[in-house]
């Protein structure tokens, strides 16, 4: 193997492992603070992706303003997600078990909304930004470069919100005792709903970053929530810490099963180590917070 060809191999797994990563945070996030699996949150990239089409086509906004408020109103709509579909079943004694079927049920809802609304056609965006940077014998379009840069100062200023923040703050003793953090007087109501805004704008960034590089079309979400479950359960199921290392490692073995095997194997092989992970750690790499 020439140094070019490995470069360009990591270099890849890199933009594809940002990418799987930006997929998973919602859903691991949400998964820590809750332990309700969100099978909506494919379903929130998708509507982040359309509210960017319909600003697109439809007004003469510059793009970047067109950004700000697809994240912006994803916060919201991550917030307002929360409480028609999730806050109703709180008063029921098992109501995390019934919020995944409700979540499966919205997914399905929205995912047909978004249908009947906009049709089954794909869709495509310019790029954020043009051209190809290089360096030496590496090459990279400067929009992955972007998804790159982007993940990592949304990983940092996540984890500062996490541990610097009392929000932040809040949410982990939640995670980690919800009957203590009740008792303390943490809003345990609002930190749930706190975790599915912050699920809604991390959609949002990931629609941004990737609607120009993949696209969009209403079941394009159920693709982002098995990279994102395979992300989850990989890494382990709530650690974002987890879903960082384990983003990056599949994605480095899908690249290199394609070069090595070819496409058809990589799928195989990509869950094959997946399961072979879960057998020696069930709870993934990392565990929960």
């Amino acid at each position: 193997m020439t140094l070019t060809l490995a470069t360009s191999l990591l270099i890849t797994g890199a933009v594809l492992g940002s990418i799987y990563l930006m997929m998973a945070l919602g859903l691991t996030l949400v998964y820590g603070v809750t332990r309700v699996f969100n099978f909506a949150q494919g379903s929130l990239y998708v509507w982040a992706g359309y509210i960017v089409f319909v600003l697109h086509r439809g007004t003469e906004l510059p793009y970047g303003l067109i950004i700000a408020i697809c994240i912006g109103s994803m916060f919201g709509f991550g917030l307002a997600y929360e409480r028609v579909f999730i806050y109703p079943l709180r008063r029921l004694a098992e109501w995390r078990w019934t919020a995944v079927i409700v979540t499966l049920g919205a997914a399905l809802f929205l995912d047909s909304l978004a249908t009947w609304r906009f049709g089954t056609k794909a869709r495509t965006f310019p790029r954020i930004v043009e051209g190809v940077f290089e360096y030496g014998v590496a090459s990279i379009t400067r929009q992955d470069l972007l998804i790159i840069l982007v993940t990592i100062a949304v990983i940092f200023i996540l984890n500062l919100f996490l541990g610097k923040a009392r929000a932040g703050m809040a949410m982990q003793a939640v995670a980690q005792d919800p009957v203590g953090a009740n008792i303390v007087g943490i809003p345990i109501n609002r930190m749930y709903g706190y975790s599915f805004a912050i699920a809604g704008l991390l959609a949002g960034i990931s629609a941004v970053l990737l609607v120009p590089r993949l696209p969009l079309f209403p079941l394009i979400g159920w693709t982002v929530f098995v990279k994102a479950f395979t992300v989850l359960m990989f890494g382990g199921l709530g650690s974002i810490k987890g879903a960082t290392i384990a983003a990056y490692i599949l994605a480095l073995i899908e690249v290199f099963a394609i070069h090595y095997f070819g496409a058809v194997w990589a799928l195989p092989i990509y869950l094959g180590i997946l399961i072979i992970v879960l057998v020696f750690r069930p709870k993934g790499l990392f565990g929960v917070w």
